[in-house]
């Protein structure tokens, strides 16, 4: 999850809107000065933000990929009987 944080962060970051619409800005933030951006607003957790919401959609898919190829398994043994 902190990389995924900082790859989030790099990516709003190294926007910039004109004219309403958000466009690359020509000077880029590195990795590094970003992981010491996210560490300087809010420390360590900051690596850590949203990882609830992560878990619980990584819940949600699991338990959908489980009870699909449950499904599936079921289908194909009563297709070969």
């Amino acid at each position: 999850m902190p990389f995924d944080n900082i790859k989030t962060f790099l990516q709003k970051y190294n926007l910039e809107e004109v004219d309403g619409a958000k466009v690359e800005k020509r000077k880029h933030v590195s990795i590094l000065s970003g992981i010491r951006k996210i560490y300087k607003k809010a420390g360590v957790l900051g690596f850590f933000t949203g990882w609830r919401i992560k878990l619980f959609v990584n819940f949600i898919n699991s338990s959908f990929t489980v009870v699909l190829l449950e499904y599936l398994e079921n289908l194909q043994a009563l297709k070969s009987d």
